[in-house]
């Protein structure tokens, strides 16, 4: 590849600029830029009637001078927008991942809770068989209690019962003895009166005017018993 390169561009005036283009002409080393000769400080601009003066050199090279100048201003706002753009980047992961640990704290956090009702709905679900299991109790001892209670007065029935047929029998046995031995008195008495009448009747001096039986006296003087 040449070191340089001559391009020419007429003017509608008629005048023609001849353009070196070349390597390494702006000083930047390494690059490789297409603009006007400055090596050395001037280049020949010809017309078919005379040279141009250096004006119009020094022009062009303040011209190539300012478009270097808007290529590097424009190179820094790209730089800066690029930095802008990593700087917003940067931002939005961060706030993304902000989001995402928050996303993750709440998921965590509703876990936790889900895991704490489901835990306070299985100790509700024991208390309840808990309570069902007392109640069953309570009332398998309140059946127990009510067999023993009614066992125990059926107990104090009959001993009442069994009291009270005891008691009837002596009564009666009693009343029996008592009749037996009223009787026995009573015929005892009769006999003993029977022999004092005997025995009165034997002392007393005998009366020819008694005529045998009377039953009116017989009658008067009670009934006989013989013991």
């Amino acid at each position: 590849m040449p070191l340089a390169v001559t391009r020419s561009i007429v003017r509608p005036s008629g005048t023609t600029i001849r353009f070196l283009f070349g390597r390494n002409l702006l000083g930047q080393s390494g690059r490789k830029e297409k603009c006007v000769w400055m090596g050395h400080g001037t280049f020949v601009a010809t017309t078919a009637r005379q040279y141009q003066s250096s004006s119009d050199v020094a022009g062009a090279i303040a011209a190539a001078k300012a478009a270097a100048s808007a290529v590097m201003a424009a190179q820094r706002q790209v730089a800066a927008a690029k930095h802008a753009a990593l700087e917003e980047q940067s931002f939005a992961s961060s706030k993304e991942a902000e989001a995402a640990h928050a996303a993750h704290r709440s998921e965590e956090a509703a876990r936790i809770a889900r895991a704490h009702a489901l835990q306070a709905a299985q100790a509700a679900v024991h208390a309840q068989a808990q309570l069902a299991s007392a109640k069953a109790r309570a009332a398998a001892a309140q059946r127990i209690a009510a067999a023993r209670e009614a066992a125990a007065a059926r107990a104090i029935q009959r001993a009442a019962e069994n009291q009270a047929a005891k008691l009837q029998s002596a009564d009666l046995e009693a009343l029996k003895l008592s009749v037996l031995q009223s009787s026995g008195a009573a015929g005892a008495a009769s006999a003993a009166q029977h022999a004092a009448s005997a025995a009165a009747a034997a002392l007393k001096p005998w009366n020819p005017s008694w005529n045998g039986w009377n039953p009116g006296y017989a009658a008067s003087k009670g009934p006989w018993s013989w013991s």
